[in-house]
């Protein structure tokens, strides 16, 4: 439900329940080639924050269904072509046996991102989710910048004059 490996890949969050979107937390959770998932937080179905570990360093391919960026805003690599990770090969499992394919419903599966970020070993790398939200903000002026600090999305400090989403206490809104 948080978390596969077993397709070559780290999938985060590939079957939420419903009851969990909403939002939640969880820690030390291990997958295959030697990563563990430390600290993952998600709201409304999309990841918010995501700290792995590697243990024995090499590629970590992930797929998740939320865009990621390094937590210093850094975009993250798009994965082409096969992982070069031996330890995160896809698992071989062989085609099920299915009676009655008319049977099955059909599935919508959401659109996902894949990338891959080289890890050492004993790295830990945290990954934060793109815009989600963000709450539009009336007229040209927003009173909150002159009480609280604002951020753009890089976490930069930014000032009054600034135009696009800004994080003030840990929200997310459009000036």
């Amino acid at each position: 439900m948080l978390v596969q490996s077993h397709a070559g890949f780290l999938h985060v969050l590939p079957a939420l329940p419903t009851e969990w979107k909403a939002g939640g937390e969880v820690k030390g959770l291990r997958a295959r080639g030697g990563f563990v998932v430390t600290d993952m937080k998600w709201a409304y179905g999309k990841i918010e924050k995501l700290a792995v570990k590697s243990t024995v360093g090499g590629n970590l391919r992930l797929r998740t269904a939320t865009p990621l960026t390094k937590a210093d805003g850094t975009a993250l690599s798009v994965a082409e072509g096969n992982n070069t990770n031996p330890l995160m090969q896809p698992y071989g499992m062989p085609e099920p046996i299915v009676k009655d394919a008319g049977k099955i419903p059909a599935t919508t599966l959401p659109d996902t991102y894949l990338y891959d970020i080289s890890t050492q070993a004993g790295e830990e790398i945290t990954l934060v989710g793109g815009i989600a939200s963000i709450v539009p903000v009336s007229g040209a002026s927003c009173e909150f910048v002159n009480d609280d600090a604002a951020y753009n999305l890089n976490g930069q400090r930014v000032g009054e004059g600034y135009h696009g989403v800004v994080v003030v206490k840990g929200k997310k809104y459009v000036k």
